[in-house]
């Protein structure tokens, strides 16, 4: 073993080292205590197994991590070092250590790097005769090198526990914000008036002839979104406004900009160029706003802050950068400054320090609700509004996501992916929630544990009891609201988060029935603080109290809670139209199953609002909740209607196949039967509907009847459908007809030949699973290997992989390095990895993939191959 080296390393790299290990050493002991600190750690590191770890002295640890820097001696065993910080890291709370003492791998997969890096250039750095120039430009970078690394790691990762499901907390995957961080687009900040809220305003008079003079005065020409990223770093974002929706990410673009600027991304994103070298200092602005940091100025807080994390910028030292414009400053959430007033304050305090700091960069992110623009607009702050995620965005946010949560398991990621793109793709509600970066995240969080097409319902449960409670509670870290009574607050405290839901469904059935009238989904204050205080008054809350309490409620839904949102001229309305709508089906549930209704009167009220398009995704969210009983007569209503010769036959079978669609089964009185399930005749009359959603599910209920001829006919006819959707689910269909295996088998060859890429994908699923050792499916099978799309030739690898191993295993070889899709060949590294890791071939695969290739997601791919293979090595051991 190696003596440490001694004497002083005064070189910023040394004194980075030293400062990370005392920090961390700090830590561990706060938590696990000082008594025999020493004897502990000895055992604790000895127990990890790590080289040089055999006769290692707890003393070493102490010389390492000194607390004065002419006492340090450097470490020279890196992988006794990388055992006292794992030990360390697990005192201090992290899951650094397995239950054998052992280093985890996915700790040391994330750690390893960054502390041999800083042995190594701490050993490589020159001694320099030291100079007080010398030390002080030391003692600034060694300070500005730890301010850096703290930031990183208190930001680097997502917290999923308050997104995923209730019951899981703690069990969600770690990831990191860069792994899965999408930049979004954004433009020019105009301030404008939806028109249905204009024509609900101008309905109650409330919309002056000033006002709507201004919003016509606008600018009509429409400004082209560009990457916010871009848009921060040119000089025309030195000071920026970002604004954006709830939940649109805005505080995640803080954290990304600040781990980008602390290296905590493989590199400085290519927009972000200019502001490379700058200290990012994060202000969180719901935590300066309180009573005991409001009397501070904005320097003072920003150094209790940072005393308070542990985050190592003296004050003299961000004096220095703020002045000489070596920091960007990121004042985030000014919406979560809840009073008007000390919101305009706190606006005007952000304004005086860039007139203090003329050099410094600035940025504030807030909700358009409450925002005041005058104050940033005189100051010379350019004004940016956040776009939703795209489509690609958003399906690129989905592939990143399960394949950070699922590191180890890459078909399990793959089919994770599959499922959710599936329900992005085909449930509209789902794709039009995915847009918004925080309802994507919860989706993504949910799709873990569960099948998001099926169920959706549950979805928008859980995001709305997330947006609810937890969210606020949780995550934002905003205290409780504060009733102005000792009785508003017992009053308040009986609204449980059940009751706040059936609260909510009030008011969301108060504004389904605004459905085409002229204030159309909105509802005004006062109409809904007087469904709050009814509410509250049928709770046995007095008047004057209930008065009092809705009116305190109605403002923590409004200012916290992200689900109703105020519009202007005292209008309020649901962030997202899905949320009302899933709230007023709720209501329908809830009052069917409280008897308000009998069924004929329930039957009656709903084939009503059957003739409203408005209405129908209400509709099909109850159908899956109804009573056996009560979906077949609402089917069997809605199928007289369509056969009525006086009716407006209209969408009554369109809705009655969605409505079949959502139920599993229907269980109708035995009188009822007949005319309560749809005939073939229908589902055939059905399958050539104009919608291709109609057509789609009512070739999945041919399929249930596919021993008939007439639908198997029907089926046939479905793989020659315009939609490609339809044509997959026709294949679907027929691979699951049990009674006629042999009349579908043949007619699931022709759609291999089909133009669109993801039917033929479907039609080799089709055959490879249900006839797998057929001739003609195994000939199917290398057909597909020259398709000329790249996912049907991965698909024909991997099927062969299973029956035919030694034929595949050559193909998925060359195809790794030879296809000209990276994603493609990011799924033949997978699958080599995972079928032949034992393989001679597999290693040097991996390592010239890491090295060589051209794409930065199969460089990726190949480095967390060579992970799992160093990991099988170590759990063989």
């Amino acid at each position: 073993m190696a003596a440490e080296s001694d004497g002083p390393k005064r070189g910023p790299k040394a004194e980075l080292l030293r400062r990370r290990l005392n920090d961390l050493r700090v830590e561990a002991e706060a938590a696990r205590g000082r008594e025999g600190t020493q004897k502990r750690l000895q055992a604790a590191v000895r127990r990890t197994g790590e080289p040089g770890t055999g006769t290692f002295s707890g003393q070493r640890a102490s010389d390492w991590a000194p607390a004065r820097a002419d006492k340090c001696k450097l470490p020279q065993d890196f992988g006794a070092l990388l055992a006292v910080v794992a030990v360390w890291s697990a005192w201090a709370g992290e899951a650094s250590l397995r239950a054998d003492g052992t280093i985890a791998p996915a700790w040391r997969k994330a750690n390893k790097g960054q502390w041999d890096r800083l042995l190594r250039e701490a050993h490589e750095e020159r001694e320099e005769p030291v100079t007080a120039a010398g030390a002080d430009a030391a003692e600034k970078r060694a300070h500005i090198g730890l301010y850096l690394e703290r930031v990183r790691n208190r930001h680097r990762r997502l917290n999923l526990d308050v997104l995923g499901p209730s019951g899981m907390a703690g069990e969600q995957a770690m990831i990191e914000v860069r792994q899965v961080f999408m930049p979004q687009w954004a433009k020019p900040y105009v301030p404008r008036m939806r028109e249905e809220l204009r024509l609900a305003l101008r309905t109650r008079g409330e919309l002056v002839d000033e006002l709507e003079a201004r919003v016509a005065e606008l600018p009509q020409r429409e400004e082209q979104p560009r990457p916010v990223l871009a848009a921060l770093a040119e000089e025309g974002g030195r000071r920026a406004v970002v604004l954006g929706d709830p939940g649109a990410g805005k505080s995640t673009l803080a954290k990304y900009l600040a781990l980008a600027l602390t290296g905590g991304l493989e590199a400085v994103p290519e927009e972000l160029g200019p502001l490379e070298g700058l200290v990012p200092v994060l202000v969180e602005l719901r935590e300066y706003a309180v009573p005991e940091a409001w009397g501070d100025t904005v320097e003072d807080f920003i150094e209790r802050a940072h005393t308070q994390a542990y985050l190592p910028l003296p004050r003299e030292l961000l004096t220095r950068l703020l002045q000489d414009g070596e920091a960007v400053v990121l004042f985030d959430g000014l919406d979560e400054v809840f009073d008007p007033g000390r919101r305009a304050g706190m606006a005007r305090r952000i304004t005086a320090f860039a007139a203090k700091y003329p050099q410094c960069r600035l940025i504030v992110t807030s909700r358009e609700y409450g925002y005041q623009s005058h104050e940033f607009v005189n100051a010379d702050f350019c004004q940016l509004m956040l776009e939703d995620l795209t489509r690609e965005q958003v399906e690129e946010f989905v592939r990143r996501w399960y394949r950070a949560a699922y590191p180890d398991d890459p078909q399990l990621a793959e089919r994770r992916i599959d499922r959710m793109l599936g329900a992005v793709r085909d449930v509209g509600s789902v794709g039009e929630l995915a847009g918004n970066p925080l309802l994507l995240t919860i989706l993504a969080a949910i799709g873990q544990s569960r099948t998001i097409p099926r169920e959706r319902r549950e979805m928008y449960a859980h995001a709305i009891e997330v947006l609810i409670e937890r969210w606020d509670r949780d995550a934002k870290l905003l205290d409780p609201p504060t009733p102005c009574t000792t009785d508003v607050a017992h009053a308040l405290e009986g609204l449980t988060v059940s009751r706040r839901l059936k609260l909510l469904e009030r008011v969301a059935r108060r504004m389904q029935e605004g459905v085409g009238s002229p204030a159309g989904t909105f509802i005004h204050h006062d109409d809904l603080i007087d469904i709050v205080r009814n509410f509250l008054v049928e709770s046995n809350v007095g008047a004057s109290v209930a008065m009092a309490a809705a009116k305190e409620l109605v403002d923590h839904l409004r200012t916290r809670n992200f689900l109703l949102a105020h519009y202007g001229g005292g209008l309020y309305g649901f962030v997202h139209r899905t949320f009302m709508e899933y709230l007023a089906a709720l209501d329908l549930l809830r009052r069917r199953e409280e008897e308000e209704w009998e069924r004929e009167e329930l039957v009656a009220l709903l084939a009503e609002r059957a003739k409203e398009p408005a209405w129908h995704e209400v509709l099909l969210l109850m159908a899956g909740r109804l009573r056996q009983k009560d979906v077949a007569a609402f089917l069997g209503r809605l199928l007289e209607l369509y056969w009525a010769p006086e009716a407006v036959r209209g969408p009554m079978l369109p809705l009655a196949v969605r409505v079949l669609a959502e139920v599993e089964e229907v269980g109708p009185p035995r009188e009822d039967r007949q005319r309560a399930v749809l005939s073939v005749g229908a589902l055939l009359v059905a399958a050539t509907d104009e919608d291709a959603d109609v057509r789609e599910s009512a070739t999945i209920r041919l399929g249930w009847h596919s021993a008939d001829e007439e639908a198997f006919d029907g089926l046939l006819r479905g793989l020659e459908d315009e939609s490609p959707d339809v044509r997959i689910q026709a294949i679907a269909s027929l691979r699951k007809a049990i009674t006629r295996p042999e009349s579908a088998r043949p007619a699931l060859h022709t759609p291999l030949s089909d133009p669109d890429p993801t039917v033929r994908a479907a039609a080799l699923e089709a055959l490879t699973l249900r006839w797998p050792t057929h001739p003609e499916t195994h000939a199917a099978t290398l057909a597909a290997l020259t398709d000329p799309d790249s996912t049907v030739r991965a698909d024909a690898i991997t099927a062969l992989a299973v029956r035919h191993p030694d034929q595949a295993h050559p193909l998925a070889l060359r195809a790794a390095t030879e296809d000209d899709s990276p994603e493609t060949r990011s799924r033949y590294l997978r699958l080599v990895t995972l079928l032949w890791p034992d393989d001679p071939a597999t290693l040097p695969l991996l390592t010239e993939r890491a090295q060589d290739d051209d794409s930065d997601q199969v460089r990726t791919t190949a480095t967390e191959g060579l992970a799992r293979l160093r990991w099988l090595a170590t759990e063989i051991a």
